[in-house]
């Protein structure tokens, strides 16, 4: 399987989801390990809390569009609620 290259602004943005996940009871990853970014991934992107979800969108949003398709197509992780990759209102 292929590694998923980021940018940096992914990167902030995984760390920061992670961090938040975490402050919610969520288990801690070890994102330099490429199966536990995935794992990451896959459980915020299905999390029922509304501070997850906030923290996964903005992640999402900062993916290339070949990283969104490369993670839909390995299954198991749910794209945000909106349809389109524009920003949210706030």
């Amino acid at each position: 399987m292929e590694q998923l290259v980021l940018n940096s602004d992914s990167i902030f943005h995984l760390h920061q989801l992670a961090s938040h996940y975490r402050k919610r009871g969520g288990p801690h990853f070890h994102l330099a390990i490429e199966t536990e970014r995935l794992e990451l991934i896959r459980q915020t992107s299905v999390s029922p809390d509304p501070q997850v979800q906030k923290y996964f969108r903005k992640l999402w949003l900062h993916l290339a569009p070949d990283v969104v398709d490369a993670l839909v197509a390995r299954g198991g992780i749910r794209e945000p609620g909106h349809s389109s990759r524009e920003p949210l209102a706030s």
